[in-house]
């Protein structure tokens, strides 16, 4: 079986690229968790430091959310793999099929230059 065509290689590389280096979360949050924690232990849960830690963690989550939200509706993905072009197959070049080519410009979405 031979390597597969160049146009879904592109496509596998740029899914990987989303799904791997898109941040799902904001890149300045901190770890509240550990530090209510450690206020729980310290303190107990009704001190007002505790409180004070319960709602910045809150707070922070709800921005954590809105973020993925934002990224999600954003539709990165969706939309770089909408403007993918898709393979000028060779019958395509010749024929009935031909649109009078005089020359095609090879382009990224096109696939892996060789």
């Amino acid at each position: 079986m031979g390597p597969p065509p160049n146009y879904l290689i592109t496509r596998k590389l740029i899914r990987h690229f989303f799904r791997r280096y898109l941040p799902k979360a904001p890149i300045n949050t901190q770890n509240y968790g550990e530090e209510f924690e450690q206020a729980i232990q310290q303190y107990g849960i009704d001190h007002s430091e505790t409180l004070a830690l319960l709602e910045k963690a809150d707070i922070e989550d709800e921005k954590e959310i809105a973020y993925r939200k934002k990224i999600i509706n954003m539709r990165i993905q969706q939309n770089v793999m909408a403007t993918l072009k898709r393979p000028l197959f060779p019958y395509e070049k010749k024929g009935r099929f031909r649109e009078d080519f005089e020359k095609y410009d090879w382009t990224i979405y096109d696939g892996i230059k060789k």
